[in-house]
């Protein structure tokens, strides 16, 4: 018999729906049920492609002997944590006061008021039923300390997440370029200078992080972060972290090398390599990154998109039940496919050197530097027939399964990514995709006038949390800037207005990342993880948005939000370097508006975007519109460039030849 999951549309919660564990989905009655039975609660949040929970649900889950016990002590409740990060965030928050660390899957024991008193991850199957049994003797008999406790925790929880904008700003606002200059060089300690990233592992990109040194290095010349950066690249790209032979990032890497990766891929990972190296390239045009950033483009438009132009969640780590499989090669496999070449590309792929060896016999393949720099060209012809033989191969073979949820912050990314890798790349294909992607978003989650999360199954569900309108708002920004098409603008309007009204609280100066109406509590989400801080992505949106109807309201809410967050950058810049960039356009670009509309502005944009790819205030146009920044610009018969500073227009620009961007930095 299926339990209460069956109905459910996510993928993660399905994989549970037919244990003998009696699963419940999160909701509300769910706490009532636990409160009339009078038992906790426990609350397991994962995903769908998490090694780990795959590994518990077999031995845990499946397993009758603990599911009695479950069943009998507990009321139990599955948590997709993609749908529902808030519920996540607030446990994942308790466990980290509570032991320091954290990770999925997430088992929070709950009392029936929701309040957390005790978490753990992955446990084998003996020492989770002797917690059960300790947990259950606990609530019967000392149940006034475990609700004592559970106070103390949610306490600690919210001033765990308010803390951080509980600082005096003073001395943050009067910071200046040389304090940023030398907050970067302390960062520097952390490099690792011979293979990239930081000296920590699991090595995870940060793909924000490196387009904060891009910025950086841009306005100011710094020769060794210059090289961190890009020897960094070099590692990320072709090491083991990227699949060589179908494309596409995986999530991190487990060893200092970028060598071995945690085989799951996910769309938002390669949403933001896909920006990241196309700005890269704009600065650094080197053929292996373009190359790279081209394979994986293709890669998340054969794997990730779906028939109704939106992009799909994640690939599994895992298939056939073992992590990896149907991405690593053993050496006979390789001999018998490649045949005389095989000893070639051992050379190339470090298998000859051994080390692209992972276990048991098993190879990540990896390329070779200095091979590679030998002849970039031939080299990467060669490359791509060897992989295009093994990718019809590995086609044969059982893939992992794919979260085929759609997620709205997660698609803004890609619709941002596919604009940018357009101008980079001057490919009209990538952001006709967007479009369609685009299009389909606002079709399918937003309507009476209610974003949505979630879509899946022809059903929109969950209403968009900061993250979901932060992101879509810059999509659309980014789509009317690429396309030269205003009409996107319009919408991004209205979802900052809803924004605003759902998510900004005047008490804290910054938004938060659910709406009053949350069911735990209001929790605010200020720094960079693996995607960036929607706080700071709102400020960028608000910023922008201020000058197109000059919205005074826009303006006043960002530099509130600005003065009120601008200091976490100094405290933590490995989490913050969002700020960091607005940081450095408060210092470079103050004020600076560039505006192009006339007939044929799509072709002045993709002549002067390599000298403006930084700029956040770039205005498009190729009709005329009532917009306040096109007032008495458009020219239906020619093409002007307006850059405008305090306030202070220079004189128009017919000629794209004539525009330099230099003239008008204080650099």
């Amino acid at each position: 018999m299926p339990n209460h999951l069956i109905q459910e549309s996510s993928p993660y919660l399905l994989q549970h729906a037919h244990q003998p564990v009696d699963w419940y989905p999160y909701s509300e009655a769910i706490f009532e049920k636990a409160q009339q039975e009078d038992k906790p609660l426990i609350i397991s949040i994962g995903y769908s492609t998490c090694h780990w929970c795959h590994v518990m649900a077999h031995e845990c889950f499946d397993d009758e002997e603990a599911a009695e016990l479950m069943n009998k002590h507990f009321i139990n409740v599955k948590v997709d944590r993609e749908e529902l990060p808030d519920v996540d965030k607030y446990y994942m928050n308790g466990m980290q006061i509570l032991t320091g660390h954290g990770g999925w899957p997430l088992n929070a024991f709950v009392l029936p008021n929701k309040k957390l008193f005790y978490a753990v991850t992955y446990l084998p199957k003996e020492r989770w039923k002797n917690l059960l049994l300790k947990i259950h003797q606990l609530y019967q008999n000392e149940k006034n300390k475990l609700i004592e406790y559970a106070d103390n925790i949610h306490n600690g929880i919210k001033q765990f997440e308010s803390l951080p904008i509980q600082q005096n700003n003073d001395n943050y606002s009067k910071k200046t370029l040389n304090d940023l200059i030398q907050q970067v060089n302390e960062w520097k300690n952390i490099f690792d200078k011979e293979y990239g990233g930081h000296h920590y592992t699991p090595k995870f990109v940060m793909p924000i992080n490196y387009k904060f040194f891009l910025y950086f290095n841009y306005f100011i010349k710094d020769k060794e972060l210059q090289q961190h950066l890009q020897n960094s690249i070099q590692h990320i790209i072709l090491g083991g972290l990227f699949d060589h032979v179908g494309g596409g990032f995986y999530r991190y890497s487990t060893d200092k090398y970028w060598k071995i990766p945690h085989f799951e891929k996910m769309l938002y990972d390669n949403a933001q390599m896909i920006e990241l190296l196309s700005l890269y390239y704009l600065n650094f045009p080197e053929p292996e990154v373009k190359w790279i950033l081209e394979k994986t483009i293709n890669s998340v438009l054969r794997d990730f998109l779906s028939d109704e132009n939106l992009f799909y969640s994640a690939w599994d780590a895992d298939s056939e039940g073992e992590e990896g499989k149907f991405y690593v090669w053993e050496l006979d496999e390789l001999k018998s496919i490649l045949k005389n070449d095989y000893e070639l590309f051992s050379d190339v792929f470090n298998i000859k050197n051994h080390f692209g060896y992972w276990e048991d016999d098993k190879y990540v393949l990896t390329i070779h530097h200095s091979v590679l720099n030998s002849d970039k060209t031939f080299w990467i012809n060669k490359i791509e027939e060897w992989t295009k033989i093994l990718c019809e191969h590995r086609e044969k073979r059982v893939k992992p399964s794919i979260d085929t949820k759609i997620i709205t912050s997660w698609n803004a990314l890609m619709i941002k990514a596919l604009c940018i890798a357009s101008s980079a790349l001057k490919n009209i294909k990538y952001l006709e995709i967007a479009e369609k992607t685009a299009q389909s978003i606002l079709q399918k989650n937003y309507y009476e006038n209610q974003l949505y999360r979630i879509y899946h199954h022809q059903k929109s569900k969950i209403p968009a949390y900061l993250d979901d309108y932060a992101f879509l708002i810059d999509a659309l920004i980014q789509l009317a800037k690429h396309t030269c098409n205003t009409y996107y603008l319009d919408t991004a309007e209205n979802l900052a207005e809803q924004c605003i009204d759902k998510f900004y609280s005047n008490h804290h100066n910054c938004f938060y990342y659910t709406s009053p109406q949350h069911s735990i509590q209001q929790s605010i989400e200020l720094f960079d993880d693996v995607i960036p801080s929607s706080n700071a992505q709102m400020l960028f949106n608000l910023y922008y948005l201020s000058l197109l109807n000059h919205n005074q309201l826009f303006k006043d809410i960002a530099e509130k939000t600005f003065t009120a967050t601008q200091h976490l950058f100094f405290q933590q810049p490995t989490h913050t370097a969002s700020y960091g960039i607005l940081l450095l356009n408060n210092i470079f670009l103050n004020e600076l508006e560039v505006v192009i509309c006339g007939k044929d502005v799509y072709n002045y944009l993709g002549k002067i975007y390599p000298q403006i790819w930084y700029l956040n205030t770039l205005f498009t146009s190729s009709q005329y519109t009532s917009h306040f920044i096109f007032q008495n610009r458009f020219h239906p018969e020619k093409t002007f460039i307006y850059v405008c500073q305090h306030s202070a227009c220079y004189e128009p620009i017919e000629n794209p030849d004539h525009f330099s961007i230099s003239n008008y930095l204080d650099m």
